[in-house]
């Protein structure tokens, strides 16, 4: 049976691989429809950049964030030098 930090670790980074997969869904996805609804419409801009850019922009920071995450707590090593279960 793993240890309890092996267990932690392992939810951990299923839920932030869950979260990454949303991140991954949701920059180049559904970004035209939800920042343009009226096709007729003029382009939205976020602090005068094209919004759709800054949509997208702002997900690969999340996406950063995660991987960042990932790395720090789920893939480091153990204190005996392991990468944790299964490895």
């Amino acid at each position: 049976m793993p240890s309890a930090p092996d267990r932690r670790r392992r939810t951990l980074g299923i839920a932030l691989g869950v979260a990454f997969g949303v991140a991954m869904f949701m920059g180049p996805g559904p970004g035209n429809a939800l920042i343009t609804p009226d096709p007729g419409s003029a382009p939205a801009t976020f602090l005068g950049v094209p919004a759709l850019y800054a949509w997208a922009l702002g997900w690969f920071l999340v996406q950063a964030l995660l991987i960042a995450a990932l790395a720090a707590f789920v893939w480091k090593d153990g204190p005996d030098g392991d990468k944790g279960e299964g490895s």
